[in-house]
This record gives C-alpha cells, structure tokens and sequence, in this order.
C-alpha cells in the first residue's frame, strides 16, 4: 500500500491553476481567450478536492463545469475568434463574462 501525504491549500490551488491552463490552451485554438482570477481557482479546490483522494476529482469538475459549458457555447456561436471569457466565482457557484473583442471602426464613405 502506497500512502501519500494530503495535499496542502496551495498545491490544491496550483492543480487547479493547471487545469484551467489546459482548457485555456484548448479555447486557444478557437481565439478565444480565458480569463480565470483567483476565486475561480479556489472556488474549483474547494469543489474538487476530497480529503480522501486528493484533487483527483478536480478534473471531473473542470470538465462538468468549465469545459462543457464552454464547449456548449462554442457550438451555439456565443463564442468566436477575439472572445475573451471572464472565469470568476461567488456563493451561487462559477460566474462565465463574456466579452468580444472590439471591432475596428468602419471606415466612413467617401
């Protein structure tokens, strides 16, 4: 039997940093930008942590509160190349903003 030490508040913390890194890079790839500030982060510890088996469950959190979500506004077009995705967290749970870039002025007829 291997036995490991609990995680400690931080390293918590820094696993779910990662994890929001990696839905980051994947929204990337579609130009969108995700923007996670320190209350999402530890909103995701505080969820996906279990005294018993450590953050693995943070992943299933991630992708059953972040990631499909995300993916499901992807699909619907809420969401496009130049959208930025606010990532924050209150008492009700986690908080989505989203805002798209600004559009170059059209250039008035001559």
């Amino acid at each position: 039997v291997v036995r490991f030490d609990p995680l400690d508040p931080d390293s918590v913390l820094a696993v779910a940093g990662r994890l929001l890194a990696e839905v980051g890079e994947a929204l990337q790839a579609q130009g969108v930008a995700l923007k996670a500030d320190v209350r999402a982060r530890r909103w995701l510890a505080r969820e996906g942590y279990d005294p018993a088996l450590g953050a693995r469950p943070m992943e299933r959190v991630v992708r059953a509160r972040v990631r499909e979500p995300l993916a499901e506004r992807l699909l619907a077009g809420e969401l496009g190349p130049g959208t930025t995705v606010r990532l924050s967290a209150n008492r009700a749970g986690l908080q989505f903003r989203m805002a798209a870039a600004a559009r170059p002025a059209a250039a008035a007829p001559r």
